[in-house]
């Protein structure tokens, strides 16, 4: 796996996280991704 697929992977999970943590508490997953 090279650099860049492993970076694309964690995107991937934060922004899984960042939507469940939307839902759940109402914080806008946008905010989460930016910090």
């Amino acid at each position: 796996m090279t650099g860049r697929e492993g970076a694309m992977r964690v995107d991937q999970a934060v922004l899984g996280a960042a939507r469940h943590v939307s839902k759940t508490s109402g914080i806008d997953a946008a905010v989460l991704v930016a910090v």
